[in-house]
């Protein structure tokens, strides 16, 4: 059974996502992309029996978190993540990983945006400079790093 304290957290860290979303979102067309889009995630929902919503459960998983279309016309495909202190590999589900590097090996590209929120900064990072940078498995990033710096997309 739920605590309301893991119903409360589950509420803050979906608002903080959403939030997260919406900088990167809105970095994005700042930045000269067009058609910046969410990928909605379909949900099933679980109810009881007085039909009462219990829970929901994601149905299937998505290719990434925002679409674009890159001033150059390239198709784009970015992957939201908010972490604090630092980006761990690991943070990234392993089919998030394989649909960017399959989006990049089709010539798109594919962007991987770190949002933080204390203090706010946004950096847009291209996911084939991390790559050739050897981002993979047990690397890590922290603001300011060679990586982020090679990486930083400065405009579109």
């Amino acid at each position: 059974m739920r605590t309301a304290a893991n119903v409360l957290r589950g509420r803050r860290n979906r608002a903080l996502g959403e939030h997260a979303q919406n900088l990167a979102q809105s970095t994005l067309e700042r930045m000269g992309f067009a058609m910046v889009e969410r990928v909605e995630t379909p949900w099933r929902i679980h109810r009881n029996g007085l039909g009462r919503i219990i829970s929901a459960t994601p149905v299937a998983k998505v290719s990434g978190d925002l679409r674009a279309v890159a001033p150059d016309g390239r198709s784009v495909l970015a992957e939201v993540k908010m972490r604090d202190e630092r980006l761990v590999f690991s943070d990234l589900d392993r089919h998030q990983v394989a649909a960017l590097d399959h989006h990049l090996r089709l010539r798109g590209v594919s962007l991987l945006v770190w949002v933080r929120l204390r203090p706010i900064a946004v950096d847009v990072l291209d996911w084939g400079t991390l790559r050739a940078a050897e981002f993979g498995p047990r690397a890590s990033l922290v603001p300011g790093c060679e990586q982020v710096r090679l990486a930083t997309v400065v405009a579109a």
